[in-house]
């Protein structure tokens, strides 16, 4: 588990916590894209929302001591709630 993971997991279960894991979940159904989201509505009126897709990210590799452009696929995970309102990723490989 990455650091990203552990800080995004830290964050989901302090706030579940704090509005007592009384929620419902709707997940949207996914697109042409592979785009879909998940929403947490929970009893208080507080909402967790994800947004789920694919994404080429580019890196670089070194191959024999050159620096190389690489495209990599992976899954972005976009989430925020009313608490913070500010998005944060998370991505891991699709």
């Amino acid at each position: 588990m990455t650091k990203a993971d552990q800080e995004y997991r830290r964050i989901k279960d302090r706030f579940f916590a704090k509005h007592k894991h009384d929620f419902k979940t709707t997940t949207g159904p996914m697109d042409s894209y592979g785009r879909w989201y998940k929403d947490y509505t929970f009893a208080d009126g507080a909402n967790w929302h994800e947004d789920y897709y694919p994404t080429w990210e580019t890196g670089i590799a070194v191959v024999r001591d050159v620096e190389v452009p690489v495209d990599v696929k992976m899954l972005r995970t976009e989430y925020y709630s009313t608490d913070d309102a500010e998005s944060r990723y998370i991505y891991e490989p699709f």
